[in-house]
């Protein structure tokens, strides 16, 4: 879309969650707080976040474009391994 182009989203950094034992599937990881901000687009996988403030799970798909403000706190569960680019504000 014009917006990734425009953010130059295919030339942000790459993270996966692939051969990291931190992040494997179906591990729920709790009360993770961002040290920073962080603009994300999932290529591919499947992420659950359940931000501590409401409770209420969000699924992040490939394609998805999240912000996660410094000092957001939730908790994490990669249903499928993750990739995406990243850009730190």
């Amino acid at each position: 879309s014009a917006l990734l182009m425009e953010l130059d989203v295919a030339n942000w950094p790459t993270w996966t969650t692939a051969g990291n034992d931190r992040w494997l599937p179906n591990v729920t990881r709790k009360d993770k707080e961002m040290p920073y901000g962080e603009l994300s687009y999932l290529i591919s996988g499947k992420l659950e976040i359940v931000p501590k403030e409401t409770g209420l799970p969000v699924v992040v798909n490939p394609g998805d474009v999240v912000t996660f403000p410094e000092g957001f706190v939730s908790d994490w569960t990669v249903l499928e391994e993750l990739t995406w680019h990243y850009y730190l504000y």
